[in-house]
C-alpha cells in the first residue's frame, strides 16, 4: 500500500505509439502524467492503493485508484525499469 503521507509516483516505460492512449486514460481518472521521451512519470491521486502482488522474476504491485481502477506495476529487474499496465479491455469501456 502506498504510504499515506506521500503520494504514489511511478516512472514506467512507454512506447510512442500508446503513449497518448496511455496518458488520456491515467488523466481520466486523476493522475498527473508528465512525459519523461520513453517514460512517463505519473502522480497517482491521493487515496491510490498500491499492493505486492506474487510473482516470478519480476516484482509486481496492484495499484488501485480511488474511483476503483485497477493497474499492474511491473518491475522488470534484468533490466531495471518499470511497465504499468492498463488490464486488458479497460480503454475499450472507456471509449479510447
Amino acid at each position: 500500500m502506498a504510504d499515506e503521507r506521500q503520494p504514489l509516483v511511478v516512472t514506467t516505460r512507454i512506447d510512442e505509439e500508446r503513449k497518448a492512449l496511455f496518458t488520456t486514460f491515467l488523466e481520466q481518472h486523476g493522475c498527473v502524467v508528465e512525459d519523461q521521451g520513453e517514460f512517463l512519470r505519473v502522480h497517482f491521486p491521493e487515496g491510490t492503493q498500491r499492493e505486492a502482488v506474487l510473482s516470478g522474476r519480476d516484482e509486481r504491485h496492484s495499484i488501485t485508484l480511488p474511483d476503483k481502477t485497477q493497474l499492474v506495476e511491473v518491475y522488470i529487474r534484468q533490466r531495471e525499469y518499470t511497465i504499468l499496465n492498463i488490464p486488458a479491455g479497460e480503454t475499450r469501456r472507456e471509449g479510447l
